[in-house]
Protein backbone atom coordinates (compact mmCIF):
# COMPACT_ATOMS: atom_id res chain seq x y z
CA UNK A 1 0.00 0.00 0.00
CA UNK A 2 1.49 3.33 -1.14
CA UNK A 3 -0.25 7.05 0.14
CA UNK A 4 1.33 9.87 -1.52
CA UNK A 5 0.23 13.55 -0.62
CA UNK A 6 1.28 16.35 -2.47
CA UNK A 7 -1.33 19.25 -1.56
CA UNK A 8 0.94 20.27 1.84
CA UNK A 9 0.27 23.57 3.25
CA UNK A 10 4.19 23.88 3.90
CA UNK A 11 6.97 25.56 3.04
CA UNK A 12 9.67 23.18 4.07
CA UNK A 13 8.27 19.64 2.76
CA UNK A 14 6.92 18.91 -0.79
CA UNK A 15 5.55 15.72 -0.88
CA UNK A 16 4.61 12.81 2.01
CA UNK A 17 4.73 8.96 0.89
CA UNK A 18 4.19 6.63 2.96
CA UNK A 19 4.87 3.06 2.39
CA UNK A 20 3.31 -0.65 3.67
CA UNK A 21 4.74 -3.72 2.53
CA UNK A 22 3.02 -6.10 0.69
CA UNK A 23 0.14 -8.11 2.18
CA UNK A 24 -2.40 -10.69 1.38
CA UNK A 25 -5.70 -9.60 1.26
CA UNK A 26 -6.60 -10.18 4.92
CA UNK A 27 -3.46 -8.64 5.96
CA UNK A 28 -4.05 -5.68 3.50
CA UNK A 29 -7.54 -5.08 4.90
CA UNK A 30 -6.21 -4.94 8.21
CA UNK A 31 -3.57 -2.56 7.35
CA UNK A 32 -5.19 0.20 6.24
CA UNK A 33 -8.16 0.40 9.09
CA UNK A 34 -4.78 -0.03 11.22
CA UNK A 35 -3.26 3.12 12.92
CA UNK A 36 -0.54 0.53 14.36
CA UNK A 37 0.77 -0.49 10.99
CA UNK A 38 4.02 0.36 10.42
CA UNK A 39 6.18 1.24 7.13
CA UNK A 40 8.32 3.40 5.56
CA UNK A 41 8.01 7.42 5.26
CA UNK A 42 9.41 9.40 2.35
CA UNK A 43 9.77 13.08 2.69
CA UNK A 44 10.64 15.50 -0.15
CA UNK A 45 11.69 18.89 1.04
CA UNK A 46 11.56 21.87 -0.74
CA UNK A 47 14.79 21.96 -1.77
CA UNK A 48 14.50 18.38 -3.22
CA UNK A 49 16.33 16.36 -1.15
CA UNK A 50 14.47 12.92 -0.10
CA UNK A 51 14.56 10.86 2.64
CA UNK A 52 13.65 8.03 4.34
CA UNK A 53 12.09 7.01 7.45
CA UNK A 54 12.01 3.68 8.73
CA UNK A 55 9.61 1.88 11.08
CA UNK A 56 7.02 5.13 11.17
CA UNK A 57 3.26 3.86 12.20
CA UNK A 58 0.38 5.03 9.70
CA UNK A 59 -1.45 6.91 12.34
CA UNK A 60 2.06 8.86 13.04
CA UNK A 61 1.78 9.54 8.90
CA UNK A 62 -1.65 10.34 9.12
CA UNK A 63 -1.67 13.30 11.85
CA UNK A 64 1.84 14.46 10.34
CA UNK A 65 -0.16 15.34 7.18
CA UNK A 66 -2.77 17.44 9.03
CA UNK A 67 0.23 19.43 11.09
CA UNK A 68 -0.37 23.13 11.06
CA UNK A 69 4.09 23.44 10.72
CA UNK A 70 4.72 19.89 8.57
CA UNK A 71 8.51 20.89 9.10
CA UNK A 72 8.64 21.57 13.02
CA UNK A 73 6.47 17.87 13.38
CA UNK A 74 9.37 16.05 11.22
CA UNK A 75 11.88 17.52 13.28
CA UNK A 76 10.31 17.27 16.56
CA UNK A 77 8.19 13.97 16.02
CA UNK A 78 9.87 12.21 13.09
CA UNK A 79 13.45 12.69 13.12
CA UNK A 80 14.43 12.01 16.81
CA UNK A 81 12.96 8.35 17.13
CA UNK A 82 13.53 6.72 13.59
CA UNK A 83 15.94 5.74 11.54
CA UNK A 84 16.63 7.18 8.45
CA UNK A 85 18.68 7.47 4.87
CA UNK A 86 18.95 10.05 1.99
CA UNK A 87 17.79 9.23 -1.01
CA UNK A 88 20.04 9.42 -4.23
CA UNK A 89 19.03 11.69 -6.91
CA UNK A 90 18.94 9.92 -9.56
CA UNK A 91 19.62 12.15 -13.15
Amino acid sequence: MKIEVTELNSTAVRKLTFVVGEFDKSEQDYAKTNELAYGELVIEYANGSEYVYYDVMLGTFAELVQEVSIGRAVNEEIKPYHRYDKLALVK
